[in-house]
């Protein structure tokens, strides 16, 4: 009997120290929960584990856009946490969460993708004048993105760097020689967008008489749009028209004009050439001061008009005399070409006031303007 009992109390003492020992702690993500992959718009989803002890949850990069349904729960063999993420920006983004069962721990990524932008920020057309030229698009993307311009008359002059601040491109548009204006679509393109549309519009090439009527002015602007001169300005008769239509401008007035008076097309800078008839014998002071695209003045006068000052003078400027240390101020010539007829080339640069511009007075052939081919021809 005394036996038995030691066998019994042996027994128990075993069962008594195998009950004693505890599972060690354990928190195991299921399968497909390990990472969350998020598009740019955000959402929910869940993530499985299981645990054999009281578990916590935390996120633990300090991402905000991150939220979770609970953050403890009791043991269990399948446990579903919930997981919010807010949309996204223009930045792919990605964080983690902690699960945590005592000492064991168990790391859940999450990851979002960021929002694709291919827009453009300015005017998604323009008009430009027939000559050519520059102009420009001001792109917002974050991706990497083409520029297909689809015709051989523009081509792009400086690409713009990535990254979402707005990108601005540039692009040289070479002259139309024919008379038809032309259109191009310019498309900037990134995969998994929507392509960006600029149009493009040229102007056809002016042709107009190579004698201009004496109560007329032509000219051609860098915007293609009207050009008014100086209400004040004295011409020797009124305007009664002032067009601008394919490409040309064109100034009337009830009678033959004598004179373009002082300041008349004064600062006006979008003014690109300009032909004043025969009958103009006088220029005043500062008529065409200030218009900084002016490339071309043509006359047809083989007696220089009276020239008043700083006609064809840019707005002044400021520079430094080196070694005197003092200042001066000077202006500079904004006109490229004065256009008169070969027979009158050396009494214009002779002449008071014209003088002063010799270096910038060509010689045409009256029968063909310059730029203009035989009796019609393209403003330059």
């Amino acid at each position: 009997m005394k036996k038995i009992l030691l066998l019994l109390c042996a027994l128990g003492a075993i069962f008594t120290a195998c009950s004693d020992k505890t599972p060690a702690p354990a928190i195991d993500i299921l399968e497909g929960s390990e990472t969350l992959v998020f598009s740019n718009v955000g959402g929910e989803q869940v993530v499985k584990f299981s645990s054999n002890g009281a578990w916590t949850a935390e996120v633990v990069t300090g991402a905000d856009w991150i939220t979770l349904s609970e953050t403890s729960g009791a043991a269990g063999e399948l446990i579903e946490l919930t997981v919010s993420v807010s949309a996204n920006g223009y930045d792919s983004r990605s964080g983690a969460i902690l699960l945590t069962n005592g000492a064991a721990t168990a790391q859940v990524v999450v990851e979002q993708s960021q929002e694709n932008v291919l827009r453009l920020t300015g005017e998604a057309s323009a008009v430009i004048d027939y000559t050519g030229g520059t102009f420009i698009v001001a792109v917002e993307s974050n991706l990497a993105v083409t520029v297909n311009t689809g015709v051989d008359w523009i081509t792009l002059a400086e690409p713009a760097a990535r990254g979402l601040e707005e990108n601005v491109y540039t692009f040289n548009v070479s002259a139309n020689e024919e008379t038809a204006e032309r259109q191009a679509i310019v498309s900037f393109l990134a995969d998994g967008v929507e392509p960006a549309l600029f149009t493009l519009v040229q102007l056809g090439a002016v042709r107009v008489p190579n004698q201009i009527p004496a109560n007329h002015i032509w000219y051609t602007t860098s915007d293609a749009a009207v050009l008014s001169p100086s209400a004040s300005a004295d011409f020797g008769a009124e305007v009664v028209k002032n067009t601008y239509e394919k490409g040309l401008g064109v100034i009337e007035f009830a009678n033959g004009i004598t004179k373009v008076g002082e300041g008349a097309f004064q600062n006006l800078t979008t003014l690109v050439s300009i032909v004043l008839p025969a009958e103009v014998t006088e220029i005043g002071a500062n008529a065409f001061n200030g218009c900084s695209s002016l490339k071309s003045v043509y006359l047809s006068s083989l007696t220089p008009a009276t020239l008043g000052a700083d006609v064809f003078e840019g707005n002044a400027t400021e520079t430094v005399v080196e070694g005197e240390g003092e200042t001066a101020t000077e202006t500079t010539v904004v006109v490229r070409y004065i256009y008169v007829p070969n027979a009158a080339v050396a009494t214009y640069k002779a002449a008071e006031g014209w003088s002063a511009y010799a270096d910038y007075i060509k010689g045409y052939d009256q029968e063909t303007l310059p730029g203009f081919t035989g009796g019609e021809g393209v403003l330059e």
